[in-house]
């Protein structure tokens, strides 16, 4: 009975199809990380708005008031306790705590503690958070006229200018207001951990809801290019 000759692949030949493979992934593999941190930006930006969307329906349904930094009330047994944090006070408003998650973020619970310590379990009750109120100083709490403990909110109708009045950024998880770029540079001691930057832009949401990305590195003299 005939048998037909059993071919092989020749080393050479294995040689050429791995050579082919390894350049169609390094052609590919730009496009696919390009269009990831596309999606990732996407993503944030979404979060985002989610979170000022909550807020300001928050407001709506609390006759324009901003929802308290936290309870501050002296004698009041629940002051400074995390379950009347504003990401607690808002969470019926959003829903899903990962909203709060920027995808890009490599969020670190021991990097977390060691930025935070016990005031990121306080707060957030141990969970992941990138997105900050930017001046919750002065729509969720105001410390300025009285000390801590007595102060006073924000209602949405004393905002003059919601269009350019910023409500929120991404931040590395526990880092607060401290972030790069932000308006005056890195800050000393910042431990980047990826993400946030989106193609060279940070995100940002404003108090009526409308977002973009924008940089805010600083120019300096080091980054002109002169002749």
């Amino acid at each position: 009975m005939y048998q037909r000759p059993q071919h092989s692949f020749t080393l050479i030949e294995l040689l050429v199809v791995i050579s082919v493979i390894v350049l169609l992934i390094a052609l590919l593999l730009p496009a696919l990380q390009k269009a990831r941190a596309v999606a990732h930006g996407a993503v944030c930006m979404s979060n985002a708005r989610q979170f000022v969307v909550a807020t300001t329906s928050y407001t709506l349904d609390n006759n324009s008031w901003f929802p308290r930094v936290a309870s501050t009330l002296v004698g009041d047994p629940d002051a400074w306790s995390a379950p009347t944090h504003y990401t607690n006070t808002l969470l019926p408003y959003f829903n899903d705590w990962k909203i709060l998650i920027d995808p890009a973020r490599n969020n670190s619970r021991e990097l977390a503690f060691q930025r935070f310590g016990t005031r990121g379990d306080w707060t957030t009750m141990g969970r992941d958070i990138n997105f900050m109120v930017i001046g919750w100083a002065y729509l969720f709490y105001d410390a300025r006229p009285v000390s801590v403990g007595q102060g006073s909110r924000t209602r949405l109708d004393d905002v003059g200018m919601p269009a350019k009045s910023l409500l929120t950024y991404c931040v590395p998880q526990g880092e607060g207001g401290g972030v790069p770029p932000a308006l005056h540079g890195v800050p000393a001691g910042y431990i980047d951990d990826g993400g946030g930057i989106h193609n060279q832009r940070e995100t940002w949401v404003f108090i009526d809801g409308h977002g973009g990305f924008y940089s805010t590195m600083p120019i300096r003299e080091d980054y002109l290019i002169t002749p």
